[in-house]
């Protein structure tokens, strides 16, 4: 039966009319219930040259769930191929709710979302996986949440990011000056302000905290610049 699948398959490609018995015999083969997972995805296969999408994608999804692997890339491949944007996006959304993904299937899972469902769908995953690994899917989260015209919503998740007391000075700096970029100053001041608590006065951090403060500091900050030059005082006398 394989053999006159193959046989059928490439007689369709070669332009031959057998598509109905291809899709005929294609179907009745996928309820063989001997049939390894290989052999039921030789059939999909053939059911989608020939353009029988109905009966191929569900068998596809199916294997997709099950196997994962190359079965994942050949759902999305023939859901693209078909056309089947909506129910891609769908089966995608899905995938993404499962609790025992690999970081790098749902990783492959996120950008096939981006890719089929746009960016508006990626956010809610984009920005677990910003809370989670930080690094560059801070910036996948910003560049998906500006195309989505959403960037308010990236820059009040940054602005609880940057809280965290273990987040690198790096990455803290940078977010920052993102929130300056974004005319964010009261938020970026309060990061930056963090950042110089305890670095010497000479350090990029006062310098651009000072920056921000401007000619004419308000009495809190002259108080907090007069405790600094004292602090700063009292260590060279104690060296």
């Amino acid at each position: 039966e394989a053999v006159y699948l193959s046989a059928l398959a490439k007689a369709y490609a070669a332009g031959a009319s057998v598509r109905d018995e291809l899709v005929a015999f294609a179907t009745k083969r996928i309820n063989d219930p001997s049939l390894s997972a290989t052999e039921r995805g030789d059939v999909a296969a053939a059911l989608v040259a020939a353009g029988a999408y109905d009966v191929a994608l569900p068998l596809l999804a199916n294997l997709a769930r099950s196997q994962r692997g190359n079965w994942f890339w050949a759902y999305v491949e023939a859901a693209e191929k078909a056309k089947r944007g909506e129910e891609l996006a769908a089966f995608l959304k899905a995938e993404l709710a499962r609790p025992d993904l690999s970081r790098k299937e749902r990783e492959d899972r996120i950008y096939a979302l981006i890719d089929h469902g746009g960016a508006v769908a990626a956010l809610p995953y984009l920005r677990s996986q910003a809370e989670t690994y930080g690094g560059e899917w801070v910036f996948a989260y910003e560049e998906a949440a500006k195309k989505a015209g959403q960037e308010n919503q990236f820059l009040d998740f940054l602005v609880k990011w940057l809280e965290q007391p273990d987040l690198p000075r790096a990455e803290r700096r940078e977010g920052a000056f993102r929130l300056l970029a974004a005319n964010r100053k009261p938020q970026a001041e309060k990061v930056f302000f963090s950042l110089a608590r305890d670095q010497p006065p000479e350090s990029p951090e006062v310098q651009q905290l000072l920056y921000l403060w401007g000619p004419r500091p308000t009495p809190a900050q002259l108080d907090w610049l007069e405790k600094r030059a004292r602090d700063a005082r009292g260590a060279e006398k104690g060296a």
